[in-house]
């Protein structure tokens, strides 16, 4: 959590001993309660494990994942397209034989949600044919221009939503947002929609700095460096939250380097820079309520000589621990009536991709509201 930017990049030692228990084999698959899985779409679906300590393993063509102190759970193994460990779990030898028999990839993340790797090669060839197809349809410039829209429009939205918690329905901000909201849903070019994006950015900042305390001097939106509390929170959590999309995207199966809507460089994952937009604001309510609650105060954070500030290591613990539960908390979509995580909401959202690039329907982002 506190690594330094120069530092380098070791893996943990003890990972791997972790990760793999052999002596962890249920005894009975059959015994254990068996959890309903949504019906999976033709690109199968997600198993997501982010409870610690917890082990997986494969018995007679069932997934078994025991908790500490909790009844074991089992999931058929046959719709799962991935498997994702998020932090300390381990696998037994079983599972790791079965998952690549049925070449169910294993994809590991650390804490943060960052990907470290995935058992079985990749890309396999099915990977490529989607690289490929995706390169072909975000060449399309009508249908990138579609999928942009899509992300701003929930942006826009959720910003919104943010500032009306707070302003009534006809502030002048609410207002101000309503307009680059029709803007960008009418605009013809995505450098035009840059410009809608950014507008409602400003707004949207600039209505905030009435929320936040005059003494964390926060003037708006500043990334590079953050000078102020709720930058630096804000570029934290984006941070994380990017890792977390990435990882999704890499189970997915899609190229995370190539997208749609923000310019590429370098290796950058910036397919998931594209698909982080709709859920921006929900890192943005928990760095603004830990602010307003007093559960971060200025003494939790530094300035450093070149003026950037950071946050203390507890802090830095605490607001980590909070957006963790705020991506663990049910939510509901708009138009739905079922609830789901964020990494679910994740996953659906890039089966929305997947199946735009397909051409078997339109490209649907995240909305909550």
């Amino acid at each position: 959590m506190d690594r330094r930017s120069d530092s380098p990049l070791v893996p943990d030692p003890g990972l791997l001993e972790d990760l793999i228990d052999t002596e962890a084999e249920p005894s009975d698959a059959f015994a254990l309660p068996a959890v309903q899985l949504p019906d999976a779409d033709s690109f199968g679906t997600l198993l997501f494990l982010t409870e610690p300590n917890t082990t997986l393993a494969v018995r007679q063509g069932r997934v078994l994942v025991k908790r500490p102190e909790q009844e074991p759970l089992s999931w058929p193994l046959a719709p799962l397209a991935a498997v994702v460990l998020l932090g300390r779990q381990r696998l037994t030898s079983g599972a790791l034989q079965g998952l690549l028999g049925a070449g169910t990839p294993v994809h590991v993340a650390d804490t943060r949600g960052r990907w470290l790797g995935a058992t079985t090669p990749w890309p396999t060839p099915e990977m490529l044919d989607l690289w490929l197809l995706q390169r072909q349809r975000f060449a399309d410039i009508s249908f990138a221009l579609g999928c942009a829209k899509a992300v701003v429009s929930a942006r826009i939205r959720h910003q919104r939503e943010n500032l009306r918690r707070r302003l009534s329905g006809t502030a002048a901000p609410i207002k101000a947002l309503d307009q680059a909201l029709g803007a960008a849903e009418r605009c013809a070019d995505i450098a035009t929609l840059r410009g809608h994006e950014g507008n409602a950015a400003r707004i949207y900042f600039a209505a905030q700095q009435d929320f936040i305390a005059p003494d964390l001097g926060f003037r708006g939106r500043a990334r590079r460096p953050a000078r102020d509390p709720y930058n630096a929170l804000l570029s934290l959590g984006a941070t994380i939250l990017h890792s977390h999309v990435d990882l999704i995207l890499r189970a997915r199966g899609l190229l995370p380097t190539l997208g749609f809507y923000h310019q590429a460089h370098g290796r950058n994952a910036t397919l998931a820079s594209d698909l982080m937009e709709p859920v921006r604001h929900r890192v943005e309510r928990v760095a603004l309520g830990m602010l307003r609650r007093h559960q971060l105060q200025g003494e939790d954070f530094h300035s450093e000589a070149s003026g950037a500030v950071r946050l203390s290591v507890p802090a830095k613990q605490r607001y980590i621990a909070a957006l963790e539960r705020e991506f663990m908390t049910p939510s509901q979509l708009h138009g739905t009536q079922t609830t789901g995580t964020l990494h679910d909401h994740l996953w659906q959202q890039s089966t929305s991709l997947m199946l735009a690039l397909h051409g078997k329907s339109e490209f649907v982002a995240l909305r909550y509201r």
